[in-house]
C-alpha cells in the first residue's frame, strides 16, 4: 500500500505486521516517520510507555524479540513492537525467527519494521500477514491537497501559484 492509503487502512483494520519502505531521500524519511507515528497512534490508545517496544535491528537478540512479541498489552487492546534497521550489520537469526513468527503472529501485538534501503526483510515482504507501506514521495495532486487543507485549517487563503511554489521550494 502507498503511504496515502495507510491512515484510511488503519481506521478499517489494524494488521499484525507493517514494513515501512522508502529510499534514503530526506523527504521519504519524513513520510516514513509520519507513517510510524500514525501506526503508534492507531495501535496504542493508552500507556504508550508500557505498550511500545523499540529495538535497533543490529544487536537484537531473538529471545528478547520473542518475549516482546509475546508480551500482552497493558490495559490496552494491542501493543506495538518497532524494529529499526540501519545500513550496517545484518541479523539473519532475527529474520529467520520473524519468517516463522509471521506465519502465526500474535493477535495482541503489531510488529512494525522500519527497513533500510538494502533491507534484510525483503523476503518477509511477500508473506500474507505483512503489509508493505511504500513511503516514497507523494504525487503533486496529494501534495497540493495537503497544502490547501493545512492552510484552510489555519484560516489562510492561498492561491494555486503559491501552492506550486511551496511544493517546488520543498522539492515535493
Amino acid at each position: 500500500m502507498k503511504f496515502k492509503d495507510l491512515k484510511k487502512s488503519l481506521t478499517e483494520k489494524i494488521n499484525s505486521c507493517y514494513i515501512l519502505s522508502c529510499s534514503n531521500d530526506e523527504e521519504d524519511l519524513y513520510l516514513k516517520a509520519s507513517a510510524k507515528n500514525n501506526l503508534i497512534k492507531a495501535v496504542i490508545k493508552e500507556f504508550k510507555d508500557l505498550n511500545l517496544s523499540v529495538f535497533p535491528f543490529e544487536n537484537l537478540e531473538v529471545n528478547t524479540l520473542k518475549k516482546s512479541l509475546e508480551t500482552l498489552p497493558f490495559m490496552s487492546e494491542k501493543r506495538l513492537v518497532l524494529i529499526i534497521e540501519s545500513e550496517s550489520k545484518k541479523n539473519e537469526q532475527v529474520v529467520k525467527f520473524l519468517a516463522e513468527y509471521l506465519k502465526n503472529p500474535s493477535e495482541t501485538t503489531v510488529l512494525v519494521i522500519d527497513e533500510s534501503v538494502n533491507s534484510s526483510f525483503k523476503n518477509l515482504e511477500k508473506l500474507e500477514s505483512v503489509n508493505l507501506v511504500d513511503c516514497s514521495r507523494l504525487d503533486r495532486d496529494i501534495l497540493t491537497s495537503f497544502v490547501k487543507k493545512t492552510c484552510q485549517t489555519k484560516d489562510i487563503q492561498i492561491e494555486n501559484d503559491a501552492v506550486n511554489k511551496i511544493i517546488d521550494f520543498c522539492d515535493g
